[in-house]
């Protein structure tokens, strides 16, 4: 793996569990939130170096694997939105806050 992207992946499994500690733990809905903000920025980051860099080395599937980071995406940023929404409740400890 390019060493950029094994570093953002890193980054990225990092901030999972962080998130999923703090969800654990029961922290408030705005802590997760904070969490969240910092991995939806680093996925998008993530999925353009990842993007640019398949691109570069004429990756054989980039656009399936392009709409594939768009979909992840869009996914990570609806549930994003539905929890600032309080659409979405966060399981194990009831979050509030």
């Amino acid at each position: 793996m390019h060493p950029l992207l094994e570093n953002d992946h890193q980054k990225l499994m990092t901030l999972i569990e962080t998130l999923d500690k703090c969800v654990m733990d029961g922290h408030s809905v705005s802590q997760v939130n904070q969490h969240l903000d910092a991995f939806v920025s680093l996925a998008k980051d993530e999925f353009k170096n990842e993007e640019k860099l398949m691109k570069e080395y004429h990756y054989p599937n980039f656009y399936e694997h392009k709409k594939e980071h768009e979909k992840l995406l869009e996914q990570l940023l609806s549930v994003h939105e539905q929890l600032k929404k309080g659409i979405l409740h966060l399981a194990r400890n009831t979050c509030t806050g």
